[in-house]
């Protein structure tokens, strides 16, 4: 069942329950009032008459029902008495409404009962067996106990009004069901309106679904409402922030919109990107911030980066081939055979051995393709790359993943690259040597070497020698290798040298232990 119809339906039958029960009440409240009203209009009428100087004067008197049967009719027109009876200290009927009655012997048991205590006395009937209220007084003349009077009211007075405001009744109630029913339609319709239609299963889904993919995200992910109060926070974003499992906000109303670094409780430093959140109404309904690990974000970019340089590398390749295919098929136009098996020969001699290295010692496939690409690129620019074949490097090697060693290399041999281009004469070379304790590796490159001035700040970031909004690679190549445990050595007066330990694991944990 749609939640409309179910909201509709409870409060159609809530309605109706409450209007039955209420009605009940009413009704069952005005019917004893009415009783107790008439049974007291009895009782007055009864003790009204007792009093009358016709009925006192002629009560005693032999011939007087003559007189008190008159004053009856006469009052019973008047009034909207059903029924009179006037006896006297005997019993007998003086008054009556059927006049073949007068003279006899009443068989009243509340008449018998006045003239036996001389009380006022009283009786409902079952409406079934004598649907009347019943209230008789006794008389007094001078004084003297002589008879008594007895006035009854039926139930048909009470059927008559009972009927007229019954029927108010069910239709004040059947007008406020209608009433009800219109307004249970539009508010279920309001509420699904504010719900965008969906229904309980549905959104019960959608917050599973949305847990799920934020509990698998890497990103710290925080929604803070119009208020500012925090209203959601992946687990992601507790550990990047240090928070503990109890606290419940984050004050994040300080992260402006755009990229900006934070430094969270656990010292690390996180990318912050802050968007506002619009809601249907087009309104501002709250703010998203989401945090990254600063170093992560990096390395992704330097990915991306490397990522260029391969394709870029890769067209230079072909361009590279495209200009030799050109010459070998000039030679054979000239039909120099010779110098065309020479040139073959002297191309494919120095690419076959740049290939055996990164084939046979370099066993990591990032790596080999990040030197590949870096070859080829400077091959273009005129700088000769050498590749020392003593170099190795295992795949999933122990001392470093794939990624931070493709990080400081890329960086290292990018540095060199932007130092050598533009000369004939540039030479950049590489070794890579892991043995069983250490991950050895140099990069040297026969450039200006490092001016003096900036040799004591090099691993600072921003500082560089080729300008301004420059020098964050040597100083990512730095956090990665102190993060390893590892050691940089950088020497700059003729070219320059980079030279770099990362040791292993066991030998970091030994040293971080005597610490």
């Amino acid at each position: 069942m749609k939640l409309s119809r179910k909201i509709s339906l409870f409060i159609i039958l809530l309605l109706i329950f409450t209007v039955i029960v209420t009605s009940f009440f009413f009704v069952t409240q005005w019917l004893d009032s009415l009783r107790f009203q008439m049974r007291n209009q009895a009782m007055d009428l009864a003790e009204t008459l007792s009093r009358a100087a016709q009925i006192r004067d002629n009560i005693a008197s032999p011939n007087g029902d003559i007189i008190i049967q008159r004053e009856m009719e006469r009052i019973r027109l008047h009034t909207r008495i059903q029924s009179i009876q006037i006896v006297n200290i005997n019993g007998l009927i003086y008054a009556h409404s059927l006049e073949s009655e007068i003279r006899k012997k009443t068989d009243n048991p509340l008449l018998n009962e006045v003239l036996v205590s001389g009380q006022p006395a009283q009786r409902e009937g079952q409406p079934l067996t004598a649907p009347s209220f019943q209230a008789a007084a006794p008389v007094y003349h001078r004084g003297i106990f002589s008879g008594a009077v007895l006035v009854e009211l039926f139930y048909g007075r009470i059927y008559q009004e009972s009927r007229r405001n019954i029927v108010i009744i069910v239709t004040v109630a059947l007008m406020t069901l209608g009433c009800g029913i219109i307004l249970a339609r539009f508010l279920s319709q309001n509420i699904k309106m504010s719900i965008f239609g969906l229904e309980p299963v549905e959104i019960a889904r959608l917050l599973t679904q949305q847990h799920l993919i934020l509990s698998g995200f890497d990103l710290g992910v925080v929604f803070s409402d119009r208020d500012g109060s925090t209203s959601m926070i992946n687990p992601a974003a507790r550990k990047l922030l240090g928070l503990s499992p109890a606290e419940k906000d984050v004050d994040i109303a300080s992260f402006d919109e755009g990229p900006q670094e934070h430094l969270s409780r656990n010292g690390k430093t996180l990318l912050c990107r802050s968007y506002p959140v619009i809601d249907h109404h087009k309104e501002k309904a709250g703010k998203i911030t989401v945090f990254e690990d600063l170093t992560e974000a990096r390395r992704r970019a330097e990915e991306l980066t490397g990522m260029r340089q391969l394709t870029s590398a890769l067209r230079a390749q072909n361009h590279e081939f495209l200009n030799k295919l050109h010459s070998i098929s000039g030679l054979i136009q000239l039909k120099d055979y010779d110098e065309a098996l020479r040139f073959i020969s002297d191309a494919a001699g120095h690419r076959g051995e740049i290939t055996a290295v990164l084939t046979d010692r370099i066993r990591e496939p990032a790596v080999a393709g990040l030197l590949l690409s870096k070859y080829n690129r400077a091959t273009e620019a005129r700088i000769s790359v050498t590749i020392d074949e003593e170099s190795y490097l295992s795949s999933s090697s122990p001392f470093v993943s794939p990624e931070d060693f493709s990080s400081i290399l890329g960086n290292l041999i990018e540095n060199a690259y932007e130092e050598l281009k533009g000369r004939n004469d540039g030479e950049i070379f590489i070794g890579i040597y892991e043995g069983s304790r250490s991950l050895q590796c140099c990069i040297e490159d026969n450039g200006r070497g490092i001016p003096p001035h900036i040799r004591s700040s090099l691993f600072k970031r921003g500082v560089s020698a080729k300008g301004k909004s420059r020098g964050i690679g040597l100083s990512l190549v730095k956090e990665i290798i102190d993060r390893l445990g590892g050691t940089i050595c950088v020497e700059g007066v003729q070219g320059t040298s980079v030279d770099i330990e990362i040791p292993g694991p066991e030998k970091t944990a030994k040293e971080e232990s005597r610490q």
